[in-house]
C-alpha cells in the first residue's frame, strides 16, 4: 500500500504561456465530442461537490473500468471514497492543500496511489482535486506520433 507525491507537469504553449493539462487517453464509447461542462453529472453532499466525468453514471463511458472525478471540498469538510480492488491511480491537487490518509498533498502535486481500498481526504481550506483511478490492463503501450494507443 502506498501514496507517493509527484510535482505537476507543465506544458509550454508558446509566447511564455504554460498550461497544466490532464488529458486521458482511453478507448472511448458513447463519447460526445461536444460534451459541455453542464452535461457532467454532479452530486453535492456534506460540503463536497463531486462531478463524475468518467465512471458509473458519468458523462463518458470507457471500455475499461476507470473513474475520473472532479472533486471540490469546502473548508473543514472531508471526502471518504472507496477504491475498487486491484485499482491504482492518482489524485491531483488542482487548488488548495489536503491531507490524504495522513499524507499532505500541496497544490499542483499528484499523489500516486496503489494497494489502498479506501481514501479519506481532509481539507482545512477550500480545495479542488482530480481523482483518476482504474484497473491496470497490463497491455503494451504503442506510441504513434503524439498519441499513445
Amino acid at each position: 500500500m502506498s501514496i507517493t507525491i509527484h510535482p505537476a507537469i507543465n506544458v509550454p504553449e508558446g509566447d511564455g504561456v504554460t498550461v497544466k493539462r490532464l488529458m486521458p487517453r482511453h478507448g472511448l464509447r458513447n463519447y460526445d465530442p461536444f460534451l459541455q461542462a453542464d452535461m457532467i453529472p454532479e452530486v453535492q453532499q456534506d460540503g463536497v461537490t463531486i462531478r463524475t466525468i468518467v465512471g458509473a453514471d458519468g458523462a463518458i463511458n470507457l471500455y475499461t473500468d476507470v473513474e475520473y472525478l472532479d472533486v471540490q471540498i469546502q473548508s473543514g469538510s472531508s471526502f471518504d471514497h472507496s477504491v475498487a480492488a486491484g485499482a491504482a491511480g492518482f489524485i491531483y491537487a488542482v487548488g488548495g492543500s489536503v491531507e490524504i490518509n495522513g499524507v499532505i498533498l500541496e497544490p499542483e502535486q499528484a499523489a500516486c496511489v496503489d494497494g489502498i481500498s479506501g481514501i479519506l481526504i481532509l481539507s482545512a481550506q477550500a480545495s479542488r482535486l482530480m481523482w483518476c483511478f482504474g484497473s491496470p490492463h497490463h497491455e503494451p503501450i504503442h506510441q504513434h506520433g503524439p498519441f499513445v494507443d
